[in-house]
């Protein structure tokens, strides 16, 4: 049982370890004051990622027979990070006093995650180690908590890099990590779309 919790863990935390639009999101809200804006979208990230488990656990790799629906999840998945990553970008350079932080939901954590392939496929791949350890429906159900506690305490701890970097850092340096975050969005959603135009 001890196993399966830690293996658990692990695979919720590095799972939410993964550079990409969630940890920038979680980190930007940390560093704008908004901390707890930030772990409510985590949360809903984290959420997402335990029903990633609950849904490998029950044979969702099926999904992946469908290139249709991989095509539309991964498009819009693209296009959701794209927006984020410019409206993040407008945000940063227009940054003034009189600007506020957009708030973020804890279902857009959910929904960016739903439409994250890498996340995906990370959960279809990593549930083979889980099968050899024959687990039962009450293991397979403290699995995906813990997933969720492992994927949780993973973004905590960008949040708080972010609300850490806000209190010891010059306005510069502040600038320089929103635009960073910013171009970090923009990137990934770019390299999204490169993939899907590669087939």
């Amino acid at each position: 049982m001890i196993i399966i919790i830690i293996k658990s863990l692990l695979t919720g935390f590095l799972v939410a370890a993964i550079p990409g639009a969630v940890q920038a999101t979680v980190f930007a809200g940390g560093l704008e004051r908004r901390a707890r804006s930030a772990l409510l979208f985590a949360f809903g990230a984290s959420l997402m990622d335990a029903t990633y488990m609950l849904l490998a656990y029950l044979g969702f790799s099926k999904i992946l027979e469908y290139k249709l629906i991989m095509f539309v999840v991964m498009l819009t998945g693209a296009l959701y990070v794209l927006y984020l990553g410019l409206s993040s970008l407008n945000y940063a350079i227009r940054k003034t006093k009189f600007v506020v932080y957009k708030e973020r939901k804890w279902w857009e954590g959910i929904i960016l995650v739903l439409l994250s392939p890498p996340t995906i496929l990370y959960f279809l791949s990593s549930i083979s180690t889980f099968n050899v350890l024959d687990l039962t429906f009450v293991n397979k159900g403290i699995s995906v908590v813990a997933v969720l506690f492992g994927s949780f305490s993973c973004f905590v701890l960008v949040a708080l890099i972010g609300v850490i970097v806000r209190l010891y850092s010059t306005g510069l340096l502040i600038k320089i990590f929103r635009l960073t975050v910013s171009f970090v969005l923009l990137f990934f959603s770019v390299s999204l779309i490169a993939k899907i135009v590669s087939g």
